[in-house]
């Protein structure tokens, strides 16, 4: 029997809330300014998907290049 590989991405928003916190710029703030509702707070707390959309809108916002600095990711590889 075959070996099946699956890969499972985590995502890690600390770099995100850590930049926040070096620019101290507030999470109330950039709700107030629209530029993330507090479902998608929820969602970078609790490390869940977001669209590269989003990720682009952050990364625009906060003027940075790097993706590494609002987000990390780790990938698993699971065999069964």
């Amino acid at each position: 029997m075959e070996d099946h590989i699956i890969n499972e991405v985590e995502f890690d928003f600390t770099p995100f809330f850590d930049l926040l916190d070096e620019r101290d710029i507030s999470q109330s703030s950039l709700i107030k300014r629209d530029i993330v509702s507090p479902a998608m707070l929820g969602r970078l707390r609790h490390n869940e998907n977001i669209t590269v959309a989003t990720l682009g809108r952050l990364m625009n916002v906060l003027d940075v290049a790097d993706s590494g600095k609002i987000v990390e990711l780790s990938i698993h590889h699971r065999v069964w």
